[in-house]
């Protein structure tokens, strides 16, 4: 499943969890569930986002030497 499959399918949860919220005036109705998918899809982004940089900073050592200094430069500050 792509990303973007899993944010559309993650999305229609979390709008079947605020309908149901609507329906029964309960507000804390299934908010255990709805941040673990909240949780999952960003750990999921974060992690594949800092994968993709370490791809990209693989092929690229001018990249690669300004984003492991620490002022981000190429340079120590």
């Amino acid at each position: 499943m792509t990303t973007k499959q899993r944010l559309a399918c993650g999305a229609a949860i979390l709008r079947s969890i605020d309908a149901r919220r609507q329906r029964t005036g309960n507000q804390d109705a299934l908010l255990a569930l709805e941040q673990a998918i909240v949780d999952r899809e960003l750990i999921e982004l974060v992690t594949r986002g800092l994968c993709d940089e370490e791809r990209e900073l693989e092929g690229d050592p001018v990249r690669k030497k300004r984003a492991c200094s620490p002022d981000g430069n190429g340079r120590a500050s």
